[in-house]
């Protein structure tokens, strides 16, 4: 436990830096940095209109297209409902900016598109597969039992309105919960626009010189707003969710469209070729000759090598650490709100602020400017950005796992670490393998934090490809997007694969 005390703390310490420089100044306690950036300028209102408008948007455009998508693929029986399912798990790992370069080759350098509430379409349209998933499960949580009851009374559209809604809201709420943090923090798509946003604020007030007490004094407000989305979310699914699956409640019937499948079926495909095919043919033909993406991976084979080096190292680490934190999150209780506060704190930080927290730590003489000068910073990063969604990936092994089992290893004299290697490993290694395989794909993807502590000359994939879109879709860069597509879409899918049968499973689907 010392180990993994001292690695938490490691983790750590660069985001506490960072926002420790909000209220430090002049050699002692100061608020001086909230005055700097808070008071007196005509600016912050816009940032918080567009930032606002981006979010509100966002969340707008996932649960419009998620929760009639969620309910016709888990609650009815559509045709090739498993494979949109699939898909969803699949497009739900395409990086944001992905989706954002898929329109931006489908319009072009349209005006109209670069607005707030163009950043608002696109990233709803890029977590609609999330939120679909999100809501899907809250629509298989109900007890079969409690439906037929209120078919008994209601009808089947009463129990619809009565049961089968009311029983999902806390999915609807946590799906939108998430879209607002993602879309919140997030300076891919923003940036690519040209749109200000609080995100890309923390990110120009740090490159501009105002110093990181200026950076984190505008990011520290909305954390604790993301914080707290978070804790929501967490007590959502403990009070609704959890309950009927660890329960053995039976799953729900599924509504029967009769005639109307296939028509139902027809605007579900228009919609997925709309959004998803459409703009990602778009980007095939902005590369136009098989010789222009043959230049691309020449321009960009250093960048994609490096990053194929780094990742599956910082993807190790995160799991290492990820599997004793999510077991003693789930058994120990003393540890349980510690442990949900730390996931919650990284999910919330912003990535330019993880960036900004290693800078100012390890840019200093001695071993931190060698960790600094290295790839280590990098891998640093990635685990930061990274490990809270390896743990929530590998906590549900942890609860399949019956307690009684450890509690009789327990008595053989087993540790915490035999437990972990001895009983939760051999029955979860799905779950492991699937969050080592999920922190490989964040970690290519990453941008935001890597873009700003990438050593000179080695830049990433990631950061090449988002230096070269603000240019255009030009062939080059649509050939390393789809370079990028090709690596998610092919460790996305293994990992698809593997949570497939248990999500079949568990969701009655």
């Amino acid at each position: 436990m010392v180990l993994l005390a001292v690695a938490v703390v490691l983790l750590a310490a660069p985001v506490v830096w960072a926002l420790a420089g909000a209220f430090v100044g002049n050699g002692g306690v100061t608020l001086s940095h909230f005055s700097a950036v808070f008071a007196g300028t005509g600016r912050l209102p816009v940032l918080a209109i567009n930032s606002l408008k981006v979010v509100a948007g966002s969340v707008a455009v996932a649960l419009t297209f998620a929760v009639p998508l969620a309910f016709l693929c888990f609650r009815t029986d559509l045709p090739f409902r498993r494979a949109i399912i699939f898909a969803c798990l699949l497009a739900a790992c395409i990086p944001l900016y992905v989706t954002a370069t898929c329109w931006m080759a489908l319009f072009g350098m349209q005006f109209w598109l670069y607005k707030t509430w163009g950043s608002a379409w696109i990233s709803g349209i890029a977590y609609v597969p999330l939120a679909t998933l999100a809501v899907g499960v809250s629509l298989t949580s109900i007890d079969r039992r409690l439906e037929e009851i209120a078919l008994l009374d209601t009808g089947r559209f009463g129990m619809m309105i009565h049961a089968t809604l009311p029983a999902a809201a806390w999915g609807i709420g946590m799906a939108a919960a998430v879209v607002a943090a993602f879309s919140a923090w997030d300076i891919t798509v923003t940036d690519i626009l040209t749109v200000r946003t609080f995100a890309e604020e923390v990110f120009t007030q740090f490159q501009l010189g105002a110093g990181a007490g200026n950076a984190a004094a505008i990011a520290f407000p909305a954390m604790l707003v993301l914080c707290v989305l978070w804790g929501l979310c967490w007590l959502m699914f403990r009070r609704y969710a959890a309950p009927v699956f660890s329960s053995g409640a039976l799953s729900p019937r599924l509504f029967e469209l009769g005639w109307l499948r296939y028509v139902v079926l027809v605007p579900v495909l228009l919609c997925v070729f709309g959004f998803f095919l459409l703009p990602l043919g778009a980007l095939v033909m902005a590369v136009k000759t098989p010789g222009n993406l043959l230049t691309a991976w020449h321009t960009a084979q250093f960048e994609l090598l490096g990053t194929l080096q780094v990742t599956p190292i910082a993807a190790t680490i995160a799991i290492l650490i990820a599997l004793p934190l999510a077991w003693a999150g789930v058994r120990v209780g003393r540890l349980r709100l510690p442990v949900a506060f730390f996931v919650f704190v990284l999910l919330s930080v912003p990535a330019p602020l993880v960036g900004i927290g290693l800078i100012e730590m390890l840019n200093r003489p001695g071993l931190p400017g060698a960790v600094y000068d290295s790839q280590a910073g990098l891998v640093f990063a990635y685990v930061i950005r990274a490990l809270p969604f390896a743990i929530l990936a590998i906590i549900p092994a942890i609860r399949n796992v019956p307690r009684e089992t450890e509690e009789a290893a327990e008595l053989d004299g087993a540790g915490w670490l035999t437990k972990i290697v001895s009983i939760v490993l051999p029955s979860g290694w799905r779950s492991v393998v699937v969050a080592w395989l999920l922190v490989f794909v964040f970690s290519v993807s990453e941008m935001g934090a890597s873009f700003m502590v990438v050593p000179p000359g080695r830049a990433t994939l990631s950061t090449r490809f988002f230096t070269l879109i603000h240019y255009g879709v030009y062939p080059d860069a649509a050939g390393i997007c789809l370079f990028l597509i090709g690596i998610v879409a092919l460790v996305g899918g293994a990992a698809a694969l593997l949570v497939w049968p248990g999500l079949r499973r568990k969701l009655g689907i």
